[in-house]
């Protein structure tokens, strides 16, 4: 028995389809950052084109990677991974939704 038209074209548009990937950049119109000792600071960045970093990780390392400032995975804190020094001190202030 074969199997109706209307299935086989169907079946044959799913395989046709290639996987799709998203690309995007991570833009900071800052280069550096200077602040006052024991002030708040803005790390300044945004996803391009404007996209949720929700299912992103986002992670901010001091002192080549060794020190790991703020680490953000699915959309929640990982203060397991932060120093110590940072804990309660860094965080995604407008959130990963729209940057900073």
């Amino acid at each position: 028995m074969l199997p109706a038209p209307g299935l086989v074209s169907l079946s044959l548009a799913f395989l046709l389809i290639p996987p799709f990937t998203v690309t995007f950049q991570v833009q900071s119109d800052t280069l550096e950052v200077v602040v006052v000792v024991g002030s708040d600071a803005v790390l300044p960045c945004t996803l391009s084109p404007p996209s949720s970093a929700d299912r992103l990780e986002i992670r901010w390392f001091y002192n080549l990677f060794h020190t790991v400032l703020y680490l953000l995975k699915n959309g929640r804190e990982d203060r397991q991974q932060q120093s110590v020094q940072y804990r309660n001190r860094a965080w995604v202030r407008s959130g990963p939704k729209t940057g900073n």
